[in-house]
């Protein structure tokens, strides 16, 4: 016998992912939904008021999200949350910029931009920013967040982040 929960039925499925033991968070198109155990589901966020920019669920128990808000839509201004599996905002960072994504590992998160990156704490504390030349394809953070890999073009980047 097969359970399962439906999510909803206007969303466009785009990611989902255990975020411990026993919860499954799931991103689509319009929402952000959290279902549990015993198959119930919970929105986290709609994004009726907000363009996001990315969404990173790598980092055990977290859930960071990059946005601007739907008012500001030519703003260079972008919001990180960082929420916990009962969605309660642990923290929170801003970067300017166009974010292109977001990637998250350990005690690190990296923010790519269009000729940089931005490395917070998993408090949302801007750290410091590394800028980039060529074409940013990916990057990967490792070793609890203290290092990165990026692929840029033709080479691959390594750096030390703490």
């Amino acid at each position: 016998q097969s359970v399962y929960s439906e999510i909803e039925d206007d969303v466009l499925m785009s990611g989902i992912r255990f975020i411990d033991s026993s919860n499954v968070i799931a991103v689509g198109d319009n929402k952000l939904v959290k279902i549990d155990k015993n198959y119930q589901k919970t929105i986290f966020d709609d994004f009726s008021n907000k363009t996001v920019s990315g969404i990173n669920l790598e980092n055990e128990g977290k859930i960071i999200e990059t946005y601007r808000e739907a008012t500001s839509i030519f703003a260079n201004k972008s919001t990180i949350d960082i929420l916990n599996v009962n969605n309660k905002k642990t923290g929170t960072g801003e970067v300017a910029g166009v974010v292109k994504s977001i990637e998250s590992s350990g005690k690190t998160i990296a923010v790519p931009l269009a000729d940089r990156v931005d490395f917070f704490d998993i408090s949302g504390k801007y750290l410091n920013t590394l800028n980039i030349s060529g074409k940013y394809k990916s990057i990967k953070l490792y070793n609890n967040g203290n290092y990165a890999c990026m692929d840029l073009t033709d080479v691959l980047r390594f750096v030390k982040i703490r």
